[in-house]
């Protein structure tokens, strides 16, 4: 597991940290979410990673899974995450 505390460090630790899943917080500073996602997918190395989104909005859902791989609405429970992280995991 590796921690990113902004959008930045999410696309450098990206590029040095071999995963199987990003959880991205949309609402990350210095650089916008939905930015590093797009970043991301636009990436030839990074592409495929599963992406899930985290908001506290649920208007971001329809677009955070446009480009992510799922969405989970804050506040959460470990249980949902558990389940989300379980169901990527098994593909």
């Amino acid at each position: 597991i590796e921690e990113a505390t902004n959008g930045i460090e999410v696309l450098r630790k990206s590029r040095n940290f071999v995963t199987d899943i990003i959880c991205l917080d949309l609402e990350i500073s210095k650089l916008d979410g939905f930015e590093v996602l797009r970043i991301l997918r636009e990436d030839n190395h990074l592409k495929d990673i599963q992406i899930i989104a985290i908001s506290t909005r649920e208007q971001h859902r329809t677009l955070a899974l446009e480009e992510g791989n799922g969405f989970i609405l804050k506040p959460f429970s470990q249980l949902q995450i558990k389940h989300i992280l379980d169901s990527f995991l098994k593909k």
